[in-house]
């Protein structure tokens, strides 16, 4: 719910609110549902943000991707990186594995 308020607001991203709905759509059917384990808040300024610091943790992710990163430098000590988006297909370009 917060992908869709974030990506609907004015000029956040070049999409129709209905590309924005199947994109949702695509990540709600390909997603991969994440027990929660361990909780660790707060560990972030935003307590949304510790609610997708805790999916990626428990589900072992290497980054977390966002623009924002400056809320997300917490996420280091947790061995996770917040990197940009940017940052992220930079590296996987040159690391495609």
């Amino acid at each position: 719910m917060e992908y869709e308020a974030v990506l609907l607001r004015e000029g956040m991203v070049p999409l129709t609110s209905e590309a924005v709905g199947d994109v949702l759509d695509y990540l709600c059917a390909t997603a991969i549902r994440q027990d929660i384990h361990f909780l660790w808040r707060p560990k972030l300024p935003d307590a949304k943000d510790d609610m997708v610091l805790e999916a990626a943790a428990n589900g072992g992710c290497n980054f977390i991707v966002t623009h924002n990163v400056r809320d997300f430098a917490a996420a280091r000590s947790l061995g996770m990186p917040a990197i940009t988006p940017a940052e992220f297909m930079s590296q996987r370009q040159e690391n495609p594995r």
